[in-house]
């Protein structure tokens, strides 16, 4: 009896909160967010812009910290219960401490059109009502824990500021009256085919790509450089439009106040390219060879606050010797913006990577896939609204084959004519803020005063040092001789890691234990390995001090974000999974609120 009376009241609970829930958004349902809308949702601060560009990493701090979009409040669980009509559902979401919602009774989301409210019911829990079968609901959830006990797995993994911190343990119980709602990323898609494509039946597929040495394949097919080059030059003819770019090297340049030394190294390169009969470089014939193309999904802004851009499409390539064919280390990395915005838009292209699940890695059927996504961002015009109508964000660029040590730099397309003119190198201060630098310790000084944003991912590296006595901070370009950074007098260690692997050197050095470059180099015929980072690995602190030692796995956080991304339902009346996806989607019930957006630049 005592057992039948609290489900009653419990039910009473659920009929009343339900009741709530439901006026609250028909009182909201209509309001769409206009551009340039105000200043605050609801008590929550948002952009001037209808839509955040990307990359994100180079807004303003103060934005980072303000809007949703960019630093959205910490979820720590999300559970679903039956609606009080016994039908629906009701989604609670839990949240970590932010003081921006302690005053706040709702919380409004607007991934696309209609808003949808989230009313207060604990200190820490917001929920809303969902139009979704409550045993639909529990059916699918019951089907991702399936998948959990065939790969034998107990717990998901957690990830912070890119670090594997902890386990989430599965709940595999589900006749309880509210269920855990599990993020289903679990191991279910194969990053070798949604996430870094480094396979020769795919980089070295002879219908988009071609073999300089032999001329096997198709000269500028789409996945080759010359081609790529020609639909990055805009106006310019893509010859010269490369030749300039490689002539950067030859001269000093002066970025942000800091000279980068001539590598002179680079007229051997540009000696020794092929040329058309009028003295042009002949880029069907440039000797470079693809090595990798990489979905980096998880550096796109959280779209259940708003419009946000921030995904990017890369491809990493590397010289060759022109007259032995054997790969130089020197690598060259294409990092285009995706020209996507919206929840559903955001969503639908995950959906896209992980349609190549489906099929098998190297054949036809997944070449012309991958190529279709491809041409979304890296094709001529892909975004009318930047140089070029190029989507390319940066090119950058990781070598020791034309100096004594390795040396990263950053090119931007700029000027009139738009051509790939050397860029500071985002979130790397000049070396002499570095251990041995003339301004070490106002590197201590910029950690321990921006310690906050720096654990909240938040804080870029400005132009000009922030604080007497100023002058320029943001690097022309990274020398890297296995570094990490580091200086006397930082108060905080978790942030000197943190601002340590957001750096080029730090990376791509000892803060990871990665020999410069994540990406290996590979002759025809070889398939390219990955850095520990990016496949598993415990890594002592490089100054001694705890917390040591810090576990990366960067595809498996990659992972969890695309599965994340592409699961949720944007849209409350609307969500269906492509049919061939049932295997690896699962119908989640709530947008992904929980998604942090990674503000770093590698």
């Amino acid at each position: 009896m005592h057992g039948k009376t609290w489900l009653a009241r419990r039910r009473a609970l659920w009929i009343g909160l339900l009741a709530v829930l439901t006026s609250c958004a028909t009182e909201h349902t209509e309001r769409t967010a206009p551009p340039n809308e105000g200043v605050t949702v609801d008590g929550i601060a948002t952009a001037d812009q209808d839509v955040l560009p990307g990359p994100l990493v180079s807004l303003p701090d103060s934005l980072k910290e303000s809007d949703f979009r960019l630093s959205p409040p910490p979820v720590r669980e999300r559970f679903a219960s039956r609606s009080g009509d016994g039908k629906n559902t009701v989604v609670q979401v839990e949240f970590g401490p932010d003081a921006r919602l302690d005053k706040l009774d709702r919380l409004v989301i607007h991934p696309d059109g209609k808003d949808i409210v989230l009313s207060r019911v604990s200190q820490t829990g917001f929920a809303a009502p969902v139009p979704i079968p409550f045993d639909t609901v529990r059916a699918e959830q019951q089907r991702i824990r399936d998948a959990a006990r065939k790969l034998q797995l107990a717990a998901v993994p957690t990830f912070e500021n890119r670090v594997r911190v902890d386990d989430t343990k599965i709940d595999f119980n589900l006749e309880q009256p509210r269920i855990q709602l599990l993020t289903p990323a679990l191991a279910l898609s194969t990053p070798s085919k949604t996430l870094a494509i480094t396979s020769p039946a795919v980089v070295e597929d002879p219908t988009r790509t071609v073999n300089p040495c032999t001329g096997v394949g198709t000269p500028m097919g789409k996945w080759t450089f010359g081609h790529l080059m020609a639909d990055m030059a805009g106006p310019t003819d893509p010859a010269i439009f490369t030749q300039k770019w490689l002539e950067t090297w030859l001269t000093n340049q002066v970025v942000n106040g800091f000279t980068i030394p001539a590598r002179g190294a680079m007229a051997t390169i540009l000696s020794s390219w092929p040329k058309l009969g009028d003295g042009r470089l002949d880029l069907a014939k440039a000797p470079l060879k693809l090595l990798a193309i990489v979905n980096r999904i998880d550096l796109a802004g959280n779209s259940v606050y708003g419009p946000v851009q921030g995904a990017e499409g890369r491809f990493v390539f590397e010289f060759l010797d022109p007259a032995s064919c054997r790969p130089k280390e020197f690598l060259v990395i294409l990092e285009y913006g995706v020209p996507r915005s919206s929840c559903t838009e955001m969503r639908d292209w995950a959906h896209q990577w992980l349609n190549l699940q489906t099929l098998a890695l190297g054949s036809a059927a997944y070449n012309a896939a991958l190529e279709a996504i491809t041409e979304q961002f890296a094709g001529a015009n892909a975004d009318p609204s930047k140089p070029n109508g190029s989507a390319l964000n940066q090119l950058r660029t990781n070598e020791i084959a034309l100096g004594r040590w390795w040396e990263l730099r950053e090119f931007h397309l700029a000027g009139a004519p738009a051509l790939l003119r050397p860029a500071p190198v985002v979130q790397n201060p000049d070396a002499r803020y570095n251990t041995g630098g003339a301004r070490n310790a106002d590197l201590s000084t910029y950690i321990n005063t921006r310690e906050t944003c720096i654990l909240n991912k938040t804080c870029a590296v400005p132009l000009t040092f922030p604080m007497p006595p100023g002058g320029p901070m943001l690097g022309a370009s990274t020398l890297n001789n296995f570094d990490f950074w580091n200086a006397p007098g930082i108060m905080n260690n978790k942030a000197r890691q943190v601002f340590s692997r957001n750096t080029c050197n730090g990376c791509h050095g000892r803060e990871t234990n990665t020999r410069f470059v994540h990406i290996s180099t590979a002759p025809f015929g070889g398939t390219s390995t990955l850095s520990g980072f990016m496949t598993g690995i415990s890594v002592p602190d490089p100054t001694g001090n705890p917390p040591s030692p810090v576990a990366f796995h960067d595809l498996a956080d990659r992972n969890a974000r695309l599965h994340s991304i592409a699961n949720k339902t944007c849209r409350l009346d609307a969500f269906q999974i492509p049919e061939r996806l049932k295997p690896l989607v699962f119908l989640d019930p709530f947008p992904p609120v929980e998604i942090e957006p990674i503000l770093a630049s590698h």
